[in-house]
């Protein structure tokens, strides 16, 4: 029966074994802190029941700044959810290149 071991366990019985390999120890780590803040992203969509799209519109309209009150950030969700809805159809592929279109995002930012 081949039983699984941890990575952790693993790597900290090969450096009991070999000194020299302590590097591993801090490679590891960063991996380890790398790999929790990726996981930390999609989680907070989740928790803020926004899409990504909406969620990047919110963050552009409220970073930097101080924190906000849980009302004051619910009025953001609304903003960012129908800005991103008015824009996304005319947002097509080369829309600063076209001037039609440059024109009507230019009066939805108004």
């Amino acid at each position: 029966m081949n039983r699984r071991i941890p990575v952790r366990a693993q790597l900290e019985k090969r450096i009991r074994r070999h000194k020299t390999r302590a590097d591993l120890q801090e490679k590891f780590e960063g991996l380890v802190k790398l790999s929790r803040s990726l996981s930390d992203k999609p989680q907070r969509y989740v928790r803020e029941n926004m899409t990504e799209e909406e969620r990047v519109i919110f963050d552009i309209l409220t970073r930097p700044g101080p924190e906000s009150s849980a009302a004051a950030r619910d009025a953001g969700k609304t903003v960012s959810r129908e800005l991103l809805a008015k824009l996304k159809p005319l947002l097509v592929v080369d829309w600063r290149q076209k001037s039609s279109a440059r024109s009507q995002v230019k009066v939805v930012r108004k």
